[in-house]
């Protein structure tokens, strides 16, 4: 969308689905086939599910929670186990990934790293309303204070601080949109939601129908793959709406949305935002927002 509307001179977009602080700097920056080239400014999403921390929450927390033949692992030892990989090594990955984008083809000459906007996440979870507010084609986790909804959108904000601490460190720009996704998160009241709510399809959604209808397993057990895929790859991204938030937020923090009235500054021009007077030259890297 920023290509679109701000037209910068190049826009390379290497981010895709699944990415994480290993492949994200190897076949997005540094792989010969990546064409990362050498922009001014860069944008980062990165480090949500390093390790499927948060795949593994979604499948065995929400979507097959009450069905513990199909869980990989308990929905707490989900929980666990993403705990420990955001509090393991990935800062220290996320530091590496933010300054490979920062120095990747600068001019032998040039001194100054280049701008890097690394993003946060946004809480996904109402916690209070009932789950009479929420979509009905998904098996939502509970409300309260020490629900899960709590417990996820705890989690949301721990990886947060660690991204916001691993692009302070670096020099990097951290940007946070998750006060502007209030009042569309999932289970908020009388609006939609500005994540995608991907419904059960496939193996997957066939094996679930059958055992909550008594059938039970097919024949053999499960396949070696039934669908989860679909689940990992669509879900709990940004929406078109969502990713207008992401937008927004990007154009706050170059200086070229009034931060207090919202409003567009459709004058600024790339050598009014430290770039010289050179056209704009960017880059979309890390986790795609789909």
């Amino acid at each position: 969308m920023l290509n679109q509307i701000w037209q910068p001179s190049s826009f390379q977009f290497n981010a895709c689905s699944g990415a994480n602080t290993t492949t994200c700097p190897a076949y997005q920056i540094d792989s010969a086939t990546a064409d990362f080239g050498a922009p001014d400014l860069v944008s980062l999403v990165l480090g949500g599910d390093n390790g499927q921390a948060f795949v593994s929450i979604v499948y065995n927390c929400i979507y097959i929670r009450d069905i513990p033949i199909l869980r990989t692992e308990s929905c707490q030892d989900a929980m666990t186990n993403a705990m420990m990989v955001y509090n393991g090594p990935l800062q220290g990955n996320l530091e590496a990934a933010i300054q490979d984008a920062q120095t990747k083809n600068l001019p032998l000459n040039d001194t100054q790293k280049r701008t890097v906007l690394v993003f946060g996440y946004a809480r996904f979870y109402n916690t209070t309303n009932p789950a009479s507010y929420c979509e009905v084609d998904t098996d939502y986790p509970s409300p309260g204070p020490d629900g899960l909804r709590a417990q996820i959108n705890t989690g949301v904000l721990q990886l947060n601080g660690i991204i916001a601490a691993a692009a302070t460190t670096q020099g990097a720009t951290y940007v946070d949109v998750d006060a502007m996704f209030e009042g569309h998160r999932f289970c908020d009241a009388g609006a939609d939601p500005w994540f995608i709510n991907m419904p059960l399809t496939g193996g997957l959604a066939t094996i679930v129908d059958d055992i909550e209808n008594g059938i039970g397993l097919p024949p053999g057990g499960l396949p070696d793959s039934f669908g989860i895929e679909n689940v990992a790859d669509e879900s709990f991204h940004p929406t078109l709406q969502g990713q207008m938030v992401y937008l927004a937020a990007m154009e706050t923090a170059l200086g070229l949305r009034d931060a207090t009235s919202g409003d567009v500054k459709r004058e600024v021009v790339p050598g009014a935002m430290g770039f010289g007077e050179r056209a704009l030259r960017m880059a979309a890297i890390g986790l795609a927002l789909q």
